[in-house]
């Protein structure tokens, strides 16, 4: 999945928490392909995978306005939509939707506890808040964060090796 996003600056350890094991995932064409592959692991005894089919089966918010967004958008702290912020190709826009669909990314902890303290969506309906340190905050309320390993994840290494690259 790495390789196919485009993650603004800044944003890294935020969607790197937010995938969790998924960051290291590969797309398929069909889940189809990933039940043969996930054999294959089994058989070859190589650890596990997460596999993102491309046409994935799920009705994204996409562009339309929901209620908590418009509620949200403009006040201090919020960065964006991730499907808005995330770039990829149109082909892998369905996948990218279907991962990030209801993140809104903000820049604190205590930004993300405030807006869910001043807003009441519906656990099921509302935003997941994931702030630039990579906190995450579920729109039922429950939350998630602290340090789980040192140094840099995945996609700020990759953003240095292209940054080197250029």
């Amino acid at each position: 999945i790495a390789e196919w996003l485009v993650i603004p600056p800044g944003l890294d350890r935020a969607v790197e928490a937010f995938l969790g094991e998924r960051v290291h995932g590969w797309l398929v064409d069909e889940p189809a392909v990933a039940q043969r592959a996930i054999g294959f692991l089994q058989e070859k005894s190589l650890g596990r995978g997460t596999f993102i089919p491309e046409r994935v089966r799920w009705e994204s918010a996409g562009s339309e306005p929901l209620a908590w967004w418009e509620a949200i958008a403009a006040l201090p702290g919020v960065l964006g939509r991730a499907v808005d912020l995330i770039q990829t190709d149109a082909e892998r826009a369905a996948a990218r939707d279907s991962l990030f669909d209801r993140v809104v990314f903000v820049e604190s902890l205590g930004e993300a506890v405030q807006l869910w303290e001043r807003n009441a969506w519906s656990g099921q309906q509302g935003p997941i808040l994931v702030t630039r340190f990579g906190e995450i905050m579920d729109a039922s309320g429950v939350i998630s964060g602290g340090q789980s390993r040192e140094g840099q994840g995945l996609l700020e290494r990759r953003r240095e090796v292209v940054e080197l690259e250029r």
